[in-house]
């Protein structure tokens, strides 16, 4: 079993730590106290499939958490379908927990902090810095490109539903801004050839799945498995 590290958020954040267990979806604060209790006593007997881990950053405490938490956000608490969370007061610490034991950083578009992120696993490839595995290979990096092949309907329905339209479903368009700077970075000779080789994109669920069991594995990849378009070669 490999756990599973998020954000702790609502959305993709919660559809991931949600899935690793097959937690049905729930809208309703009925339904969801429903699934959060039946995860609770699921993971008290040892019966979840896998741990899904979730690791927030406090903003201080509001009372409608304060029962619960010791520190929480000002905005969601830790979704309802991780086993085991933690609540961190800097985002530093946070971002290099994660990314520090990760042996695969699945990546989709996002905000500041997504790109930090992103920059972040990325320089630690590239120095030699990220731990994993002791050191003896590199994290797997994924860029996620599968919400843009989604209808509006199911990409609504995972990132909560609020303000989504078909202009920012285009979200191939962020990896693009993103390729072409990476490119330019190139150009100006302030990275080399290999640093584009640091991570791979995965245009389908599918892809991205076949990524990453092939890293757990240890199998081959076909050629044309997470390669990036736009990318120098």
């Amino acid at each position: 079993q490999v756990p599973l590290i998020t954000a702790a958020g609502p959305g993709i954040m919660e559809a991931a730590n949600c899935g690793v267990n097959n937690v049905p979806d729930a809208t309703t604060d009925a339904e969801k106290a429903a699934r959060r209790q039946a995860l609770a006593e699921r993971a008290a007997q040892d019966q979840v499939k896998g741990r899904s881990l979730g690791y927030a950053t406090t903003f201080g405490v509001p009372s409608k958490l304060a029962d619960r938490f010791k520190s929480g956000s000002k905005d969601w608490e830790l979704n309802d379908c991780i086993t085991n969370g933690y609540i961190f007061r800097a985002f530093a610490l946070r971002e290099s927990e994660m990314i520090d034991r990760a042996r695969i950083s699945v990546l989709a578009p996002g905000g500041l902090g997504t790109e930090w992120e992103i920059f972040e696993v990325l320089s630690k490839i590239q120095t030699g810095k990220a731990p994993n595995n002791g050191g003896r290979k590199p994290p797997l990096v994924i860029l996620l490109q599968a919400a843009a092949r989604q209808s509006e309907a199911a990409v609504g329905a995972v990132a909560g539903g609020a303000g989504i339209t078909a202009e920012k479903l285009n979200l191939d368009s962020y990896w693009t801004a993103l390729i072409q700077r990476l490119n330019a970075m190139l150009r100006l000779g302030v990275i080399k050839a290999a640093d584009l080789k640091l991570f791979k994109c995965a245009k389908t669920l599918d892809e991205a799945m076949v990524l990453m069991k092939a890293e757990v594995e240890g199998t081959t990849l076909a050629p044309d498995v997470g390669v990036c378009e736009g990318l120098a070669q």
